[in-house]
């Protein structure tokens, strides 16, 4: 009888939690500007989602995962305040016999997080806390961000360990680059891009794209149009204002809903 009227009630739960995601999503729709709708959709999603979680299996849900996610959700929304206060809560919230891993994927997201929102010394402290080796990708964003700050001693180190690491890694050649240009020094980073696009084995829109926006930069208009011309034969679609590095910083790139 009682696991006849907690059954019941379940029932009754989740046809409220749809009820409730379907008037969320109508008000939405008709209330919020076009550019954030799918934003803001997305979060109350998450959010009924996670009470369906607890509904169905309290046991099986893990709050961490659930707070991690709200923090990208509210970066996406573009709240800095929310999104470090779930972050936080993550943090807090990880069971101790995975702590030292999931901690370590925590501290990348939360850098991400403060890159997006310029915060650009939090992100290099976060990134200096995971515990771990730093993988290649890791290390190309931290020469970015360090050129960020304006500190190219380091810059230039992060991006010289990922191209001891592989150096065919393009990331770590464009992160170089990116440092020399930074100083004005636009036909280094010209040079680097003739290196590795001479010695690549691939030859991929990027690799022009990018070196185009150097060589506009250095003056060499015409260098700069061939290489336009080039990386358009090679993919039609390929945009000229992104360049691999923007590309990589840029929210909300690399960085989604993780199951819970």
């Amino acid at each position: 009888m009682l696991s006849n009227s907690s059954n019941k009630n379940k029932k009754d739960d989740l046809v409220l939690l749809f009820l409730l995601l379907f008037a969320a999503i109508f008000i939405i729709w008709n209330v919020t500007s076009w550019g954030k709708q799918l934003d803001q959709i997305a979060f109350v999603f998450h959010k009924i989602q996670h009470k369906y979680m607890l509904i169905v299996n309290r046991d099986t849900v893990e709050e961490y995962k659930y707070y991690r996610n709200n923090a990208v959700l509210f970066a996406r929304l573009k709240d800095k305040t929310r999104a470090y206060e779930e972050i936080d809560k993550a943090f807090k919230t990880v069971p101790h016999y995975i702590k030292d891993e999931v901690d370590n994927s925590l501290y990348r997201d939360k850098a991400q997080i403060e890159t997006w929102f310029g915060d650009y010394k939090l992100a290099i402290s976060d990134y200096a806390r995971v515990s771990d080796q730093l993988s290649i990708l890791d290390k190309c964003k931290m020469g970015i961000l360090f050129g960020y700050i304006g500190n190219k001693r380091y810059a230039v180190k992060f991006c010289n360990d990922a191209l001891q690491q592989d150096p065919n890694y393009y990331l770590a050649w464009a992160c170089m680059a990116d440092v020399y240009a930074s100083v004005g020094k636009y036909d280094v980073a010209v040079k680097l891009y003739d290196y590795f696009i001479d010695n690549s084995q691939s030859k991929s829109a990027r690799y022009y794209m990018d070196r185009a926006y150097y060589k506009e930069k250095s003056g060499d208009k015409l260098g700069h149009d061939d290489d336009v011309a080039q990386a358009h034969k090679l993919n039609p679609m390929m945009k000229e204002d992104v360049t691999i590095i923007a590309d990589t910083m840029r929210p909300p790139k690399g960085l989604t809903l993780i199951p819970e």
